[in-house]
């Protein structure tokens, strides 16, 4: 009678059951205070990013508000000007005109905050209202100023201190008419407080908010905060978003009353203004709440976790050592793939069980891996054969096309290999190159096999075998990265291509990729439309349709890789033997289908249809 096979356990030894029970109901506490800190980073991170969408948020709109302010300045400027030009034309008196352009610049006072006004012709006719407050604040060289460059520019706009610190103002200047009809200069100084106004209504509390001259020094021309950022004063030092042309959001450190702040601030140029709006959270306030919350847990957790430690370490001078070179050894295993290696680990009673156990499972892993790879490489094998299959088998409606579509794979795979495509990107290309004309499974055998020019009507349905193709392979989902291949490879890249008319980066770059192995071959493979050119006249005509028809990268790639020997021209890809067996329709003088038909086809540029 045959003995049963003795299974290998492990000898008697120290059970580690007591230890870790011990251990465990102390470390319990360590998940609940990780999952508190875990907590509170979430909820900081959370209030972070509505700190900073609120503040990208109000930026936005005091900007536009900013913008609505000056052009209600600027549009009254334009309105009095016009009006005064078309009244100088009409036939009105010099009284009644004057009388007219009076009232107009009263109802602007009363819609816009002006301190002063005045308006010239070219005719030395001036209208002034509230004008002497212009040399009453100092600021007579700045109006002359602004008059000259409205008559330079046609307008022009600047901020400028008038008085005190505090006290701005903002001159604008507008000329309306010009060559031979009387040229009308508007002038006038708005009260910036409106500004203000703006800046302080809209600010959230805890934020800095103020507008920058943007050209040096940066002198502040609105702040919400005029003791920390005084008005009228250029920044105590050079601030990280001075001189911003572009919107812009992020951190940065800034010193305010000698106090080194971390801010996420927020610039929008105005140019209208010449200025530029920054908008500033200090983060370590707006964080306050939950850091302070952060630390009581901390210490909290902090004694808790004291006592796991220390009892922790009583146990891991019993465990850590087995446990180590057990993880160690298994970490090997992992990284490597060496499944042949096999744990020799010697410690307590359940060390000693997993050991053995693991050992076991390893075995089990190596024959199951060995069964996977055997079963991959045949699947890889069979799906490579059916496409291949499929390739040559629409290949072998037309004997001047046989091997078509195996060239084009090779030639897209040596184009993507210069381009410095992954091996699994490569594959990708290899595979749309099989495919690509599998649309013409679906025309009919009398249009693919006209040996004459096609019609309109076939010309069209010709066409169709893209989206044919699409429709046909759409549904495999291992195929969803070359699909695109098949489906776009007639699109040329100044956008007057078929089917969808689709212009550059639009086209998928597998499809560029094989727009140019396709034509490659069609020009060096004879036609029944016509004969084969040489290689170097092939890639001359490639060349010279670059930017227009083909990708100049992708163009760039296949000259290299043909220049440099490896992309040599297949004048024939063997056929399997079952191929041979596949009866071409007679009809004509010529059979099979040429994908360039005469009249229809793309002839001296290669490529099929």
């Amino acid at each position: 009678m045959k003995r049963p096979t003795r299974r290998a356990t492990p000898g008697p030894g120290l059970s580690i059951a007591g230890l870790l029970i011990t251990v465990l109901l102390v470390m319990s506490t360590i998940p609940l205070m990780v999952g508190a800190l875990k907590m509170i980073d979430v909820g900081e991170e959370f209030l972070r990013v509505k700190i900073e969408e609120q503040q990208i948020q109000e930026a936005d709109l005091l900007a536009a508000e900013l913008v609505r302010q000056h052009q209600m300045a600027q549009a009254s400027l334009k309105e009095l000007s016009s009006g005064l030009h078309f009244l100088m034309m009409s036939t009105l008196t010099p009284e009644e005109r004057k009388e007219r352009i009076t009232a107009a610049i009263e109802d602007v006072f009363r819609r816009v905050p002006w301190q002063a006004l005045e308006l010239r012709t070219t005719s030395e006719e001036v209208y002034r209202v509230r004008a002497e407050s212009i040399p009453q604040r100092g600021l007579g060289p700045a109006w002359e100023t602004t008059f000259q460059q409205a008559l330079l520019n046609g307008e022009t706009v600047a901020i400028l201190p008038a008085g005190t610190r505090s006290d701005l103002v903002a001159l604008y200047g507008y000329r309306y008419g010009g060559g031979e009809t009387a040229t009308v200069v508007a002038l006038g100084a708005l009260d910036t407080r409106p500004f203000q106004r703006v800046i302080l209504q809209r600010t959230s509390p805890g934020r800095y908010v103020f507008v920058l001259q943007n050209v040096p020094p940066y002198r502040v021309l609105i702040s919400n905060d005029p003791a920390g950022i005084p008005v009228g004063q250029p920044l105590h030092q050079a601030h990280p978003l001075a001189g911003s042309t572009a919107a812009l959001n992020r951190s940065y450190t800034v010193t305010y009353a000698g106090k080194s702040v971390r801010v996420l601030g927020a610039a929008r140029p105005l140019p209208e203004l010449n200025a530029l709006l920054i908008v500033e959270t200090d983060m370590q306030n707006a964080l306050a709440v939950v850091r302070q919350m952060a630390r009581t847990g901390i210490q909290w957790a902090a004694g808790v976790t004291l006592i796991t430690v220390l009892l922790a370490l009583i146990a891991a001078r019993f465990l850590s050592r087995p446990i180590r070179r057990l993880a160690q050894t298994t970490h090997q295993i992992a990284e490597t793939r060496n499944f042949h290696r096999r744990l020799r680990v010697q410690g307590l009673q359940e060390v000693r069980i997993l050991k053995v156990a693991f050992n076991r499972l390893l075995d089990e892993i190596q024959a199951y891996v060995r069964k996977l790879e055997d079963k991959a490489e045949e699947n890889r094998r069979l799906f490579y054969d059916s496409i291949k299959m499929l390739a040559a088998a629409i290949d072998a409606k037309d004997p001047y096309t046989r091997g078509h579509s195996e060239r084009v794979s090779r030639y897209a795979r040596t184009i993507a290999q210069f381009m410095d495509f992954s091996d699994e990107e490569i594959e990708k290309v290899y595979l749309a190159g099989l495919l690509h004309d599998v649309g013409k499974i679906g025309i009919q055998d009398r249009i693919l096999q006209k040996p004459a020019a096609l019609t309109d009507e076939e010309y069209e349905i010709m066409k169709t075998h893209p989206e044919r193709g699409y429709k046909i392979m759409k549904e495999i989902k291992q195929l969803a990265d070359v699909v695109p291949g098949m489906r776009y490879h007639h699109e040329n890249w100044d956008g007057t291509g078929y089917p969808f008319g689709l212009k550059g980066e639009q086209i998928p770059l597998i499809a560029r990729i094989i727009a140019v192995a396709d034509t490659f071959d069609a020009m060096t493979t004879d036609r029944p439309y016509q004969r084969r050119m040489p290689a170097e006249k092939a890639v001359e005509r490639i060349v010279m349709l670059s930017g227009r028809r083909f990708d100049p990268k992708v163009v760039q790639a296949f000259v290299q890789a043909y220049e440099q020997g490896a992309f040599q021209v297949i004048s024939e890809v063997e056929a399997p033997e079952w191929l041979e067996a596949i009866e071409v329709p007679l009809g004509s003088t010529s059979p099979g289908g040429p994908e360039d038909p005469p009249g229809r086809r793309s002839g001296s540029a290669g490529g099929g249809l």
